[in-house]
């Protein structure tokens, strides 16, 4: 009962996360609009409209990137909860751990996207190699913890 709530009170912190990174979000991808839309006519503004963007694409990209964080942690979390959770409620853990892998990958996704169009290519390959760590082994996690959920309902 301990570990249970222990883990609950770590997913609840994960959920406040997580929803503030709906409004981070939303912020990264204004600062790229804002970018984009600067003014291009003179060598001078060309040069800080693409700096500009640089910078906002840089955002763009961290930002999903903790998403990823936070939903592997999530995913992490379900496997505890799928293995020792109350079966009153199991499916609930079920639920989170098929939730957070797609927010993973949803995530992933905005970090491929802008990582791509990053010039700092060591800046890239970082963030990249950073998604590729917390991809690995998040789809066998996540099958495991569905079939535990699943095979406890049967």
């Amino acid at each position: 009962e301990d570990e249970m709530r222990a883990l609950l009170a770590k997913a609840e912190a994960l959920r406040h996360k997580l929803t503030g990174m709906i409004e981070d979000d939303v912020k990264a991808f204004d600062a790229v609009m804002g970018a984009y839309g600067m003014p291009k006519e003179t060598d001078a503004e060309k040069e800080k409209r693409s700096t500009a963007i640089q910078d906002a694409l840089k955002l763009a990209t961290d930002v999903p990137l903790r998403c990823c964080h936070a939903a592997r942690e999530v995913i992490d979390l379900a496997a505890v909860a799928s293995a020792k959770g109350n079966l009153g409620v199991i499916s609930d853990a079920g639920v989170a751990v098929l939730a957070a892998y797609a927010a993973l990958r949803s995530a992933a996704l905005n970090v491929y996207t802008n990582a791509k169009i990053i010039t700092d290519k060591a800046y890239a390959d970082a963030k990249l190699k950073e998604l590729e760590t917390l991809l690995a082994g998040a789809e066998g996690a996540t099958e495991d913890s569905y079939e535990l959920v699943k095979g406890k309902l049967s």
